[in-house]
């Protein structure tokens, strides 16, 4: 929760890649987009509390918190194939995150997915078409199903499994929609 609240996604989406602030896997203007308030707004008051609150503190005065005796330095890997957006983001979250107490490294690299799918990433920047099919389906099972092949950071919510077991038996576009 404090990582998104650190991100300035409104920035981000206006004035370095002209697209539309996340709220979530897909863009409000498609018909399973959601819609609503961005739960994980922009504020730095708020992720600092939440970093001081679990325990992260900036013992030494350096500037970045620390766990485990360690500063945090975050690894945030991208591809130099992902051209100049991806590395105007790298740097605002790196900017981002300093006023958090957070460290982050950028690594550029020709071919991460070595890198990925080792685990030796904290954040990594990719490129989805996240409604190739335009519907919500196949961009959540490939991505947020327990053991899903692109599921790389290991992301596990049986909330999401359940709902992903639901669209293999659900063929109503409504309610496809209103699962995605």
């Amino acid at each position: 929760q404090a990582l998104a609240h650190g991100l300035n996604k409104e920035m981000y989406a206006k004035n370095l890649v002209n697209g539309t602030p996340a709220k979530g896997p897909f863009t409000e203007e498609l018909s399973f987009g959601y819609k609503g308030e961005d739960i994980y707004q922009y504020d730095v008051d708020k992720a600092n509390e939440i970093l001081d609150q679990e325990g992260f503190v900036d013992s030494d005065g350096n500037g970045i918190r620390e766990a485990e005796g360690k500063d945090i330095v975050l690894k945030y890997v991208l591809n130099t194939g992902h051209g100049n957006d991806a590395k105007n983001v790298a740097v605002a979250v790196q900017d981002d995150y300093k006023k958090i107490g957070l460290g982050v490294e950028v690594v550029q690299v020709e071919n991460y997915n070595d890198m990925v799918n080792n685990g030796e990433y904290d954040l990594v920047w990719e490129r989805w078409t996240s409604a190739p099919t335009a519907d919500p389906a196949y961009f959540i099972e490939a991505n947020y199903l327990s053991g899903a092949i692109g599921n790389k950071g290991n992301y596990t919510n049986p909330k999401i499994d359940e709902i992903v077991e639901e669209f293999r038996t659900t063929f109503d576009k409504e309610q496809r929609d209103a699962l995605g």
